[in-house]
């Protein structure tokens, strides 16, 4: 017998409806738990066998302070403008991973003789420049020899002294250092130059030629274009994917800078919708935008310090009780929460875990005692920075409170460095310092760097320092865990400079984006290291595995 669907359910409904209204409400109601049942063990069932994936799509804008100066990894300085682009647009042969170590970028394995001074760089296949030419070993042997190169004024020439590279083939080359040196392998996360690019670029037009704003590079993101105002400053500057990166395509299609002339723009621009991202956030704006909807607040501890150098070279700071009585006159504690909104770290030194502080040692009534009535009088200069300035300001304060008069002298960072840092024509100087993850103290405390030319800002000489700074680069880790004490007590009992804080690194992204990891960096612009995985889009995939 056939059955005729239509007049099945016809015969039902009419019996639906011959029912009285109780029934009819009960019937309604199982129906309704059948199909809600129904529906939910579909929807289970989807999600149970199907994952989340990003999707590639979208651009971000993000706001800097400052625009770049040069996009070049081995004559930049401290413009982090500069450092950010250099991350997206270049890779070195070792990358951070984002967890405090190091891991394989450009190179796809690293040899490391038994006495650890030879380093043999194996380079991974098929890596390519924007351009399209392959990258080979002889980029990473021209690239090291134009740091050495004194005619370059590389400022990271120094960590390079001593080190012979040696191409041994088109994918590989030799690193041989003059001592075992277990530090060097953050040396390695240098960023490598197109030596076909740069090789005809002779040491006099290096630093202004056009490749330092339009680079190529083998990075994740490739330059588009710039935007410059009437004036020729840089107002904007965008990055599409590269299509063929060695890693994996990103996700995002393009990332657009826009760069503002101080920290107040950059914040209103924000408010106002030009961007929807910012580097850095200031601590006291930190309360406002953990409750502003819309973006995600990220909080970085770097291996970084900011402190008072003192000259030693000046009369004033040759005088120990001097040096000690004005850091007893300042209250960090105070400094810690009223000027820095608890975003900050107390410190009596360089180091993070060595160094933290509870700043219990403030005694103004004892450093007037130190003083002992003598007038005292000098210049604190610092880099024209609002957080730095109210800092600045806090300490002039502190010191007139002993009877010390303090002028400010406030410079925009590239003219401080360039009249006043690199000649050391100051009496004390209001800075902040970058460790690497090997917390290698060479380029900042050893003697050998108290020159114009070294970043000893301080010009402090001390032996016993010196012989622990050199014997961490051949130490093992518990030896190096005590040497790092013993060098915490020789800046404590000798008080070259005041310590005062390391400073959480806060940023905002918009919480629409997803895929950023990283937990920590060596520089702000290690924040993008894993830029190839932000997404702004995702959706639901089958998977069966």
């Amino acid at each position: 017998m056939k059955f005729n669907f239509s007049d099945g359910f016809n015969k039902i409904i009419r019996r639906f409806f011959s029912l009285d209204k109780k029934k009819k409400i009960l019937v309604i109601l199982c129906l309704i738990l059948f199909l809600g049942g129904l529906i939910s063990l579909i929807v289970n069932f989807y999600y149970h066998h199907s994952i989340v994936l990003p999707k590639k799509g979208g651009e971000i804008k993000i706001g800097l302070v400052g625009e770049p100066q040069s996009i070049n990894p081995i004559i930049t300085r401290a413009n982090d403008s500069d450092r950010i682009l250099i991350e997206l647009l270049y890779n070195g042969l070792l990358k951070v991973d984002g967890k405090g170590g190091l891991k394989n970028d450009l190179a796809d394995k690293i040899e490391i003789s038994a006495d650890g001074s030879s380093y043999l760089i194996f380079l991974k296949e098929n890596i390519f420049w924007h351009d399209g030419v392959p990258l080979t070993a002889d980029d990473v042997v021209f690239t090291i020899e134009t740091i050495q190169d004194k005619n370059f004024q590389s400022p990271i020439r120094d960590i390079w002294q001593g080190v012979v590279v040696e191409e041994l083939s088109s994918n590989a080359v030799r690193l041989t250092l003059k001592n075992n040196n277990q530090v060097f392998l953050q040396n390695l996360t240098l960023k490598i130059l197109p030596k076909h690019i740069w090789e005809n670029i002779d040491f006099k037009s290096f630093s202004r030629t056009d490749y330092n704003l339009k680079p190529i590079g083998t990075g994740p993101f490739v330059f588009e274009n710039l935007e410059k105002s009437s004036n020729g400053q840089i107002i904007s500057y965008t990055l599409v994917r590269n299509e063929k990166y060695f890693v994996r395509s990103p996700y995002l299609d393009k990332i657009k800078f826009i760069f503002y002339d101080n920290y107040t723009d950059l914040k209103n621009g924000l408010l106002k919708g030009e961007v929807k991202a910012m580097f850095p956030l200031y601590s006291e704006d930190y309360s406002f935008f953990q409750k502003k909807s819309g973006f995600n607040l990220k909080q970085l501890l770097l291996n970084r310090y900011f402190a008072v150098f003192w000259n030693l070279n000046t009369d004033i700071f040759k005088d120990k009780t001097v040096r000690e009585a004005l850091e007893l006159a300042v209250d960090k504690k105070k400094l810690q929460t009223e000027i820095l909104n608890n975003q900050a770290i107390i410190l009596d030194g360089p180091f993070n875990n060595f160094s933290q502080s509870e700043g219990n040692n403030y005694s103004p009534e004892r450093a007037k005692e130190l003083i002992n009535g003598r007038e005292i009088n000098f210049t604190l200069s610092l880099p024209e920075d609002y957080e730095l300035i109210r800092v600045g300001q806090y300490l002039v304060s502190s010191w007139e409170q002993i009877g010390v008069k303090v002028d400010l002298q406030i410079l925009p960072l590239s003219e401080l460095e360039k009249e006043v840092i690199l000649p050391r024509n100051y009496q004390s100087l209001l800075f902040g310092e970058i460790l690497n993850q090997s917390l290698d103290l060479f380029s900042f405390w050893h003697s050998s760097q108290a020159g114009v030319n070294g970043l000893n800002l301080s010009s402090f000489s001390n032996k016993e320092l010196d012989k622990l700074i050199e014997e961490n680069w051949n130490a093992e880790e518990e030896e190096r865990q005590e040497n790092f004490q013993k060098m915490q007590k020789i800046f404590e009992d000798e008080k070259p400079a005041l310590f005062l804080y390391n400073p959480y690194y806060l940023y905002l992204l918009p919480q629409q984006l997803k895929g950023q990891a990283v937990q920590t960096a060596n520089i702000p612009a290690e924040i993008f290291s894993d830029v190839e995985n932000w997404y702004l889009f995702a959706e639901r995939n089958w998977s069966f595995n």
